[in-house]
């Protein structure tokens, strides 16, 4: 709640299987349009292929986080037969959550590039 408030969020999305009720709670509280964000590989490939480009381009900057270096680390992508990715592990101990909130992400800047080029909005993900 104090993040979309302080930071002028207007919209955030989410995995609607586990997060619809505090999606709702949040909704409720600060007003913030509410994007599911299905995880299906046709909401994920070209944001996980987008997101991969800019890596590799040296445009994806962090501050280190190591949750977050971790789950990058344990992301596994293998391409189907139309070349469409979806972030896998090998192991169910390999957490990939911050990743895949990452890619979700970037889904929403692909689609609100509007919100993103204005510096006064934000985009987030959980």
């Amino acid at each position: 709640v104090a993040d979309v408030n302080d930071h002028n969020v207007i919209g955030v999305c989410y995995d609607r299987r586990y997060a619809d009720q505090l999606m709702q709670e949040l909704n409720r509280l600060t007003g913030v349009t509410l994007v599911e964000v299905p995880q299906r590989t046709e909401y994920l490939s070209l944001p996980m292929k987008r997101l991969d480009a800019a890596i590799l381009d040296g445009r994806v900057h962090h501050t280190g986080d190591p949750v977050l270096a971790w789950c990058m680390s344990n992301v596994v992508a293998h391409p189907d037969k139309n070349e469409n990715v979806f972030p896998n592990k090998l192991k169910p101990e390999h957490k990939i959550d911050g990743a895949v909130a990452l890619i979700n992400a970037m889904n929403r800047a692909i689609t609100c590039d509007s919100i993103a080029d204005n510096p006064g909005y934000g985009c987030m993900s959980l």
